[in-house]
């Protein structure tokens, strides 16, 4: 029940590589200089707390970076396109928070992407094609999404070796769920 503002200070501590903040009250965001002054972060947890604000565009400096979960916070606006630059990301998620706009074709750069969530947020039109290029994706989250149109990108759904197939989460009433082949979407 800790209830207060995360120092901002924290984010620009040259040593820290990795944090986790995990079901608080801590409110405060990203300050927009946090990865220009610590370009370090390997990872970022932020799971079901209080944080706001919007990911900055200097989150592309974060070349280290693997896991980035802000899931169940108050995160606005849009993936900044400098996510691509991201490359060494196993794991991003940005689920149930107020991010808005179409999901952004950088994301198709992420090819050691294993999982990504972009569940209940305000996306909307078609999902990039670049997402087919995920080789490593083993689920993706998209349900909540109801202004999502068009298809599942071709090549999304395929098995993996050793491991099965690609788990493509939706809502049943998805109008993606029409195009999405069976085995990847359970859920339509």
């Amino acid at each position: 029940n800790l209830e207060s503002t995360l120092p901002e200070e924290i984010w620009h501590l040259p040593s820290l590589e990795s944090i986790t903040i995990y079901r608080t009250l801590l409110n405060g965001g990203i300050p927009p200089t946090a990865f220009v002054q610590n370009p370090n972060w390997t990872s970022i947890i932020l799971y079901e707390s209080s944080f706001g604000s919007s990911i900055p565009s200097t989150i592309g400096n974060l070349q280290k970076l693997r896991t980035f979960f802000i899931t169940g916070n108050k995160f606005t606006s849009t993936i900044p396109t400098e996510i691509g630059l991201c490359t060494l990301l196993a794991g991003f998620g940005v689920g149930h928070n107020s991010i808005e706009g179409r999901v952004p074709s950088e994301l198709g750069l992420l090819t050691s992407l294993v999982t990504l969530g972009l569940q209940e947020n305000d996306w909307y039109g078609r999902l990039p094609t670049e997402l087919a290029r995920l080789s490593a994706l083993l689920e993706i989250l998209l349900s909540g999404n109801e202004n999502l149109t068009g298809t599942i990108p071709q090549g999304m759904c395929r098995v993996v070796d050793g491991i099965g197939t690609v788990l493509i989460h939706l809502n049943q009433d998805s109008p993606l769920c029409d195009t999405c082949p069976k085995p990847c979407c359970s859920d339509c």
